[in-house]
């Protein structure tokens, strides 16, 4: 198996703007596995929160190439025990070579990596389209240029309810609010009565990880629907995220890849969780991979490609009111390096 190490800079339209931090650019890491002339592709990206940097990923698989290089094509279930193994400490690492193993077997198979699943490639989903933290006239100008069934709105500490207001007057576009973490109990029950007058139909992640206690208390006083993000990592989290949220947003580079997120994403389903299938700020690459299992979700939020510049790659697709898997094998994606 031959190994391909790719580093990448992503470049945003704008600055991309949440509670914690402002970014212009996104540093990835591209890694293809290549047998007998086919490549399959993964990715992770650097992430200050999760203390993942592209740069040290890139020297410790480096440093890891010639056990790599050794290990033969297998299913991508087998082969991720192979990754963990490597990688016991970096989930975003395992993802990327979780994901290029499925998108290499696929393309082996002449199969799609959900039919080998036996998932359905036709999906009736639609993605949202995240909106960063801005100026209301910032904001609203998106919303303006690109007309959309669904909106994420990043908010911070400072919640502008005459922003909703605003937004109510030129769209009746479903909308989903994520605070990453950023409020408190008491910004919470003051808020959320008037985001849900709205017509908010989630909220995800509104207080910080430390806050159970609070979260627990928030989840019984109201019917908006609560998703864990930062409080949500691995399998580990979901007996306390059942007790604490009505559903979980899955990221790849979170858990792990496609092999982990899957059999989560069944146990999850089995303590009545809502599932949302998430990503970072990916390529076509890894959001590829992760429209895989959108057949398995009750939202998604698949759109980061449409918030970059520079996209590498080609795959799956978005419009206001669907995604829209390639028909390619494996993880339905082409790169241009």
């Amino acid at each position: 198996m031959k190994l391909h190490i790719i580093p990448f800079k992503y470049e945003y339209h704008t600055p991309f703007v949440i509670s914690r931090e402002r970014r212009t650019h996104q540093e990835a890491l591209f890694i293809g596995l290549e047998i007998e002339d086919i490549i399959g592709w993964g990715e992770l990206t650097t992430n200050s929160y999760y203390n993942v940097f592209c740069k040290d990923a890139q020297l410790l698989i480096e440093s890891l190439r010639s056990k790599i290089e050794a290990i033969c094509l297998d299913h991508p279930q087998s082969l991720y025990l192979k990754w963990k193994e490597l990688f016991t400490s970096n989930s975003f690492i395992r993802c990327a070579f979780d994901e290029a193993s499925w998108d290499l077997y696929g393309k082996s198979k002449g199969k799609s990596t959900a039919s080998i699943l036996g998932l359905n490639p036709e999906v009736n989903i639609a993605s949202c389209y995240t909106l960063g933290i801005g100026s209301n006239s910032n904001v609203l100008d998106k919303i303006i240029e690109r007309p959309w069934s669904i909106y994420k709105m990043k908010m911070g500490k400072q919640v502008d309810i005459h922003l909703l207001e605003e937004i109510r007057e030129i769209t009746n576009a479903e909308l989903y609010i994520d605070a990453n973490a950023a409020w408190t109990f008491v910004d919470a029950i003051g808020l959320i009565p008037k985001i849900a007058q709205q017509g908010v139909s989630l909220i995800e992640q509104p207080l910080p990880v430390e806050l159970n206690n609070e979260m627990k208390n928030l989840k019984g006083r109201f019917r908006t629907p609560f998703i864990a993000d930062e409080s949500f990592n691995d399998i580990s989290d979901l007996s306390l995220c059942r007790d604490l949220f009505d559903g979980i947003n899955v990221k790849l580079q979170k858990i792990g890849g496609i092999s982990p997120a899957f059999e989560l994403i069944q146990k999850a389903k089995k303590n009545d969780l809502k599932i949302m299938i998430g990503c970072m700020t990916e390529s076509s690459v890894g959001l590829s991979a992760a429209a895989q299992l959108v057949s398995l979700a009750d939202f998604a939020d698949l759109d980061s490609m449409l918030l970059i510049k520079n996209d590498p790659a080609d795959g799956v697709k978005l419009d206001s009111d669907n995604i829209m898997l390639s028909n390619l094998d494996g993880n339905g994606v082409v790169v241009d390096f």
